[in-house]
């Protein structure tokens, strides 16, 4: 009797993890990767600094002891227009607006003097990326991408006039930056995820 109990309970477990792997197995959105063209859009969170370059004796100048950085995270929202080159590659446009802060501190020998400068900036970012998609498997497919990307800060303020009672840090507003990414985009029923 314990036999064909045992039994039923192994051809039940079989017969249920079969299930589980069939439903998984299933492809989401099969012929979705045969478009050839496709539209997105992209949320992303941001991590900005800055690198500066001083002269050589800048420290003995006044009686400044050191410039620092401290960064802010910042956020984006663009378009996603992807254009199928071939099986496995692709041209993506990714015009959008992201949002940044980088305040730079000044600190003196007399910390009374010590200045905190915020830096704001408003980007306008126009990225030509090259996307190459693995082979999919299931509902996943890993891809790498690489690309130019260029940027123009609507915020810049590299014109405005400065003095020392009133010093400016400023930016030039345009850039060119290159990108490099890796990741997976997952296939639900009714979209992917990227």
């Amino acid at each position: 009797m314990l036999a064909i109990h045992r039994t039923k309970i192994i051809l039940l477990s079989l017969f249920s993890l079969f299930l589980g792997y069939a439903g998984y197995a299933q492809e989401n959105q099969p012929l979705v990767d045969f478009k050839k063209f496709n539209f997105g859009f992209t949320v992303s969170v941001a991590h900005t600094n800055l690198q500066m370059q001083t002269a050589n004796n800048f420290l003995g100048i006044d009686s400044l002891n050191s410039v620092k950085v401290k960064p802010f995270a910042g956020f984006g929202l663009a378009a996603i227009f992807n254009f199928k080159l071939a099986d496995n590659f692709d041209l993506r446009i990714q015009p959008g607006i992201s949002f940044a802060q980088r305040n730079v501190v000044y600190s003196f020998d007399s910390s009374k003097y010590d200045k905190d400068i915020s830096i704001e900036s408003a980007y306008i970012d126009i990225p030509l990326i090259l996307k190459y998609k693995a082979k999919r498997h299931r509902n996943s497919r890993w891809y790498v991408l690489a690309g130019l990307k260029y940027t123009y800060d609507l915020a810049s303020n590299i014109d405005a006039p400065r003095s020392l009672a009133d010093p400016i840090v400023a930016l030039r507003p345009g850039a060119l930056n290159y990108e490099l990414g890796v990741g997976v985009t997952l296939y639900y029923p009714m979209f992917r995820l990227s």
